[in-house]
């Protein structure tokens, strides 16, 4: 991945940056480290940067939550105290490997320079160390150049690719070459049409442009000092746009994750920008690079010459003004502290809301603007004269001129509610948390019938007198001082009954089969209904309470067909009963199989006499089970196969330079060979097993995370975590999940005789001319005890009469002719990450 031309090391004078090579926009490297203090120790005073961009007055409101800056660089210490939880995964260009934030070789680095870049824009606002520009947004690691030596820009283009592929919103890139390569360029073009903003430091010297930072698409930094003098390192050139703090910067240190270092450069210049721009994205996020770069430009202050200069550019960055240039969104509204009465006056007291561009506060009276306050906390007297049952109103207005949604100064009830009961309508509410509500105001049908004292208690209740056989619509509001009202809430119409009404039979009861227990699930009944009497085959054996619709009867006999009714009763009475389910508990656990489980530890938990917890020195990721089922193969990202039991070891790909980890392996139906498959779609077929084809020269939209082959071995397919399939030799491709509505990845697959099942990690199965028998997201619903883990990996029976799932938290759940649960015991921290499965 790196190409042959010269680099040279961080210490080397700029005569040695050769074209095709990339160094760092920074003169800073040589600066020695700031006393290392303790983490809990504060470095903000020391941030001036922070202090002549202002930053903290936005982040209160805006810290760029949601958005993830790449920055393509050196190695990240990700064990830093500022930078623990703020990376997201990232790409190593140099090792050609994914970069985890939470390995352990990632916790320090041997250069300091992308950490000190890295915590300028996300460092954490814990009040410990420095604070970053964005400290809500989160850093992606993506290394470029090597420790002590210059990358190429082979190495950055790819990096840039990628970053844009995977999710980065910002692009910060503080690293330089003389070189205009044509990749960089096309990497960069590239980027911006998928809407990613490039940041680049401006450079070092005036002896010529450097690169990317000259590129008609990257937006290009600058370097001043505290007296907002141009950095000597600084360079002059007509491609800068604005400036930013970039001498004595203090930052996070690579090889101390409690140490810090004053830095100077523009490489510390660019990050403050791309800061910037990360809360820009927050507020705009389908804000365009014009429009990014107008909001920098116009806002920028003149700094030098009159107007644009290649010393200065635009001038100054203002992060605020930026920030609120382009800030679309309609402010928050403040809120009320204080409601009083003072003579014929209402005394409001108003605590602005979170928006950090607000400039005043309108109060209105039934409509009309009384009075306009400050941004800040304030109380206003409005005389309100004699009348009563006002409404006033409060709004915020900001500097665009847009106006928050106006509320009523008395919050409204709560949770409002209408049960039916014969020959009345039972409301309930909860009093708002907020001081000043007296009363409360029910209507029926617009007027007002009752009026209920707020007292002390937080649950209200009365009933309202109404025809049976009506259901009229009943609103509550709440009564503040001086007669004020809040918004009418209303209520779900419910109808009155006639006197000694029973409710109505419980609808649609349904019962499925689980594991030593039956699932019941029904609707509710019409009427007023105080439980639900459960009854199996002729007797009561449970009663729940009206709120509930589902039931698990965890006393049912295995293997015994049960009959189910169910019956409401209420104040009129027991309904009728509802029509009958059957269903017969099944039998738990799994022992007929033959099965294994392999975990993030490097353990093996099967069924196998003699293997019955097996530990892997190395990490493994996946597995396959033999025919025989009295053997297993195992397979680690990296390609390395250990053949088990009576499992023949039919080579790897360990050697090989992959351009993916390996996530996941399947055995021939003969166990006479086998095939490993790579995130990249990437097939490896050994032994006996048929290579058909693979999706390593495709576009995927997402990794692939799973292979299954067809009966006959000639043929399999891929399944990528969007949800695609890819058919291949005789699979017939019967269509894809990502068309469906999921809420998580797609995580594995199971080929059969007649299609193919899909998996989420939510534990939805997505059948494809497959036999459904259920998934987790039913089993779920019903009450069963159940964890939220995620779905890892699902295996059955060829011919479509039943599956297994298994979840992270090692549980096992069987379907169809396999319904059953199971479990393994897992340690603190372990997952499960593989189901190895032999019917």
């Amino acid at each position: 991945m790196l190409d042959s031309r010269a680099v040279s090391g961080f210490g080397k004078p700029q005569s040695f940056v050769a074209r095709g090579v990339l160094a760092l926009a920074c003169l800073g490297l040589a600066v020695p480290a700031v006393a290392t203090p303790a983490a809990a120790e504060s470095r903000r005073a020391d941030q001036w940067g922070l202090d002549l961009l202002a930053a903290e007055f936005v982040q209160s409101d805006v810290d760029g939550s949601g958005v993830v800056v790449a920055v393509l660089d050196t190695d990240i210490a990700a064990g830093h105290a500022d930078l623990v939880g703020q990376l997201v995964q990232g790409y190593d260009f140099v090792e050609d490997r994914p970069f985890d934030p939470l390995a352990a070789d990632r916790q320090t680095a041997r250069v300091d320079h992308a950490t000190m870049v890295a915590a300028l824009i996300v460092g954490d606002a814990d009040g410990d160390g420095i604070t970053g520009v964005a400290p809500g947004a989160r850093v992606m690691p993506v290394r470029v150049v090597p420790d002590f030596e210059q990358g190429t820009t082979t190495a950055l283009a790819e990096g840039i690719r990628w970053a844009a592929d995977n999710g980065a919103d910002v692009l910060n890139i503080s690293v330089r070459t003389r070189t205009d390569s044509p990749r960089v360029r096309q990497a960069v073009e590239y980027a911006v049409g998928k809407g990613v903003v490039v940041v680049a430091s401006g450079g070092s010297d005036d002896e010529g442009p450097w690169y990317p930072a000259a590129l008609g698409d990257v937006i290009a930094v600058g370097a001043v000092g505290r007296n907002l003098d141009l950095y000597s390192g600084s360079p002059r050139a007509p491609y800068i746009e604005v400036v930013a703090p970039g001498a004595d910067v203090v930052s996070a240190s690579g090889r101390d994750v409690t140490g810090y270092l004053n830095g100077r450069g523009t490489s510390f210049a660019a990050p403050h920008v791309a800061g910037t721009v990360a809360l820009m994205r927050q507020v705009a996020p389908e804000a365009s690079l014009r429009e990014i770069r107008e909001a920098l430009r116009s806002t920028a202050r003149d700094l030098g010459p009159a107007g644009r200069d290649d010393e200065f550019g635009y001038g100054l960055l203002d992060l605020v003004g930026s920030v609120m240039w382009i800030d679309r969104r309609d402010p928050e509204p403040p809120s009320v502290s204080q409601l009083d009465v003072q003579g014929s006056s209402l005394v409001v007291g108003l605590e602005r809301g979170p928006s950090f561009d607000v400039l005043a506060h309108e109060i209105t009276v039934d409509g009309e603007v009384v009075a306009v306050t400050g941004a800040e906390s304030s109380t206003v007297k409005i005389d309100l004269g004699e009348g009563s049952g006002q409404r006033v109103a409060v709004r915020s207005r900001d500097a665009a001129g847009r106006t928050s949604p106006s509320f009523t100064v008395v919050a409204a009830p709560m949770a409002v509610r209408a049960e039916s009961r014969p020959g009345a309508v039972s409301v309930t509410w909860q009093s708002p948390a907020q001081p000043g509500v007296v009363a409360f105001d029910v209507a029926v049908d617009g007027k007002v019938v009752v009026r209920v004292l707020n007292g002390e208690l937080t649950d209200h209740s009365t009933n309202v007198s109404v025809e049976p056989g009506t259901a009229p619509q009943i609103s509550v509001a709440a009564i503040g001082p001086h007669g004020i009202v809040s918004s009418w809430v209303e209520a779900p119409r419910a109808q009155a009954l006639a006197e000694n009404t029973a409710p109505s039979a419980p609808g649609s009861l349904s019962a499925q089969a689980a594991a030593a227990s039956v699932g019941l699930a029904w609707e509710r009944s019409e009427g007023a209904v105080d439980r639900y009497i459960v009854e199996r085959d002729g007797k009561v054996i449970a009663s729940v309470a009206a709120t509930v619709s589902s039931f698990a009867d965890r006393a049912a006999q295995p293997g015994v067909k049960h009959r189910y009714r169910l019956f409401a009763e209420g104040p009129g009475g027991r309904s009728e009963p509802s029509v009958g389910a059957e269903a017969t508990a099944l039998v738990s656990g799994l022992e007929a199989l033959n099965w294994g489980v392999v975990t993030s530890n490097g353990r093996v938990f099967t069924t196998i006499e003699g293997f019955e917890t097996l530990t892997v020195a190395r990490p493994i990721v996946a597995g396959a089970l033999t025919p025989s089922g009295q053997g297993f193969w195992l397979v680690s990202a990296d390609g390395h196969v250990t053949a088990h039991g009576d499992a023949a070891w039919f080579g790897d790909v360990s050697n090989l330079d992959l351009a993916g980890p390996i996530v996941d392996m399947a055995a021939t139906q003969r166990g006479d060979g086998y095939w490993l498959v790579g995130a990249d779609g990437g097939v490896f077929a050994l032994g006996a097993a048929g290579f058909a084809g693979s999706a390593a020269q495709l576009d995927l939209d997402g990794p692939v995370v799973s292979i299954s082959p067809t009966g006959s071995g000639r043929g399999y397919i891929l399944v990528a975590a969007d949800g695609g399939v890819f058919a291949y030799g005789d699979a017939s491709y019967r269509g894809q999940a990502g068309a469906l509505r999921r809420s998580k990845a797609v995580t594995g697959a199971v080929m059969g005789s007649a299609g193919y099942l899909v998996l989420s990690s939510e534990g939805g199965v997505f059948s494809f001319d497959q036999t459904f028998h259920g998934s987790l997201v039913g089993l779920r619903d019903q009450q069963l005890g159940l964890s939220g883990a995620d779905a890892v990996s699902i295996a059955g029976r060829r011919d479509g009469s039943g599956y297994v799932l298994l979840q992270a938290d090692g549980r096992l759940i069987g379907f169809g002719s396999l319904a059953a649960f199971d479990a393994v015991p897992l340690m603190p921290g372990e997952r499960a990450l593989d189901l190895l499965f032999g019917p």
